[in-house]
């Protein structure tokens, strides 16, 4: 049985392996033939037209609603806290790169793999887009709807690190905005939903009295950003994100779909057991309890059933279906 600091040392290195073999740029589709300033002044016009628009009448809005609403409002606006996605996500990343995937099916280890990158994806946005935003609120110092009547809706007060003068951007709409972005991408078919979740769980900063509306725009244009950029830095190096042939990012996610169709989820969680646990199971299951799939060299594989285990780390799970990605 291989120690911890092996065990992390091996998956580590496959995945700085990964990092550091760069790609060239994509062919350009559409979303990438306007220049990224383009975008980014749009983004500012929109946040500078809220501003002067509708910040002051917004302050008015909490007040007005019916009791109901506005509890459903306060309820839904802890989900674009960050702390709940970074420790799920972050202990699963931990888990696979505790895991010795030496033991297990490349089938099942690919899988594992392409799910160990996109969590580890998905804590750098949210964290890194938590971090850039709450710089930029100490930077700027706007005071929230509270103190609107003393103060207006352009009240600027700089590095006075309270929590009165933290309005400018909305660290839930950051939140939101990175890790929304994110789950577009790796399910891309749940593109409507995820988006009209996540836009309402942000705009509901506005509705408990805690944002103006060009916080919250300006929170999400922050975090989107920072999960887009990142997104295209793995791509660059095929490591859970790659382009089309359009030049459209694409999260890999084969390896998982494939392992869900068959064997099944039930495999796929046993495979991450047996992995932290060092040791190779004698058989796989099947989910209907109708076959077993032998997992020593040696023993009968019928179609479909799963290689035996192969050498190496989590690298060569990285290695598994590269270019593919989600449809």
């Amino acid at each position: 049985m291989t120690t911890l600091p092996d065990r992390l040392g091996a998956n580590f290195g496959a995945v700085r392996r990964r990092l550091g073999r760069r790609r060239p740029h994509p062919p350009p589709g559409d979303l990438h033939r306007l220049h990224w300033g383009w975008w980014l002044a749009f983004a500012l016009i929109a946040v500078v037209n809220l501003g002067v628009m509708a910040d002051g009448a917004a302050a008015t809005w909490p007040p007005s609603l019916t009791e109901g609403v506005a509890a459903f409002f306060a309820g839904i606006t802890h989900l674009g806290r960050s702390g709940w996605i970074l420790i799920i996500t972050g202990l699963v990343a931990i888990a696979i790169a505790c895991a010795d995937w030496t033991v297990v099916p490349g089938r099942i280890r690919a899988a594992w793999s392409e799910i160990g990158v996109l969590a580890a994806y998905v804590f750098f946005s949210v964290g890194a887009a938590a971090i850039a935003t709450n710089i930029v609120k100490q930077l700027i110092g706007r005071s929230r709807p509270a103190g609107h009547g003393e103060f207006g809706a352009l009240s600027l007060d700089p590095f006075s690190f309270d929590y009165a003068n933290e309005s400018f951007p909305s660290g839930h709409a950051t939140t939101i905005g990175a890790a929304m972005l994110a789950l577009m991408l790796i399910l891309p078919r749940l593109t409507l939903p995820i988006a009209a979740i996540g836009l309402v769980i942000a705009f509901s900063r506005v509705m408990v009295g805690a944002h103006y509306p060009s916080d919250v725009v300006a929170g999400l244009v922050v975090g989107m950003t920072i999960a887009y950029l990142t997104a295209r830095f793995l791509a660059r190096r095929r490591t859970g994100f790659a382009f089309d042939a359009a030049g459209r990012l694409c999260a890999k996610t084969e390896a998982v779909r494939r392992v869900l169709r068959r064997p099944g989820a039930s495999a796929l969680a046993a495979g991450l057991w047996n992995a932290l646990a060092g040791r190779a199971p004698g058989t796989w299951v099947e989910p209907d309890h109708q076959a077993s799939i032998p997992r020593h060299p040696g023993e009968g594989r019928g179609p479909g059933q799963l290689a035996p285990p192969e050498s190496g780390a989590l690298d060569s799970g990285l290695r598994n279906d590269e270019g593919k990605g989600s449809s």
